[in-house]
């Protein structure tokens, strides 16, 4: 299965919070199933990154809190755009990309679907682009709620379901400040315009 490496807090970012595009320098052809790995950097615990985050109501660990060194979630890459493509997209007023603009830099964005955390990180060493992590390390049928962490043999103290691949019932009820999943993006449930679509 192909993976991909992300600094922190980037890849919290994504398991936990509204972050659908990552932005990469070269462009890939690839498309599918994708393993989201934190990597061990902390260099991007930066004031400015820490302000955006927090502007965007997300309340974050403290820096030791982080996962780092390990696999932490599963999602799908649906496409690469030029970052100008992405951005004259979310121009059309497309709804749930309006929360995605703080994050497209480019000069390519590597935009994903859906997120499924991992119930427990798997330890891996990370590497630069795409690469390959063998199918039998990763067990994807432990789901874990992205707020308090329930998964599906540890349910909340109060019983709890799945509202959305991960986030249970009870997390919902409290309030947790993404009700709608962000990764549901419309463009996303069909087929990709061709525009802009790379070769």
């Amino acid at each position: 299965m192909k993976a991909i490496s992300l600094c922190q807090p980037w890849a919290w970012a994504i398991t936990h919070g509204p972050k659908r595009v990552e932005n990469r320098t070269r462009p890939t052809r690839y498309r599918g199933p994708l393993l989201i790995h934190a990597s061990k950097s902390r260099r991007y615990f930066t004031d400015d990154t820490l302000r955006l985050l927090e502007g965007l109501g997300l309340r974050l660990p403290d820096v030791d809190d982080f996962v780092y060194g390990a696999i932490v979630a599963y999602t799908q890459l649906h496409m690469c755009w030029p970052a100008g493509e992405v951005r004259r997209y979310l121009s059309r007023g497309v709804r749930h990309w309006r929360m995605q603009e703080p994050f497209i830099e480019g000069p390519y964005c590597l935009v994903c679907g859906d997120v499924r955390i991992l119930a427990k990180p798997v330890p891996y060493r990370g590497q630069r682009g795409l690469f390959d992590v063998p199918d039998e390390l990763i067990t994807l049928t432990n789901r874990a709620c992205r707020v308090c962490g329930c998964t599906d043999e540890r349910a909340c103290p109060d019983g709890c379901h799945w509202v959305e691949p991960n986030l249970c019932s009870a997390c919902v009820a409290e309030g947790t400040p993404w009700p709608m999943h962000p990764g549901r993006l419309p463009i996303l449930d069909h087929a990709v315009p061709a525009a802009g679509v790379l070769p």
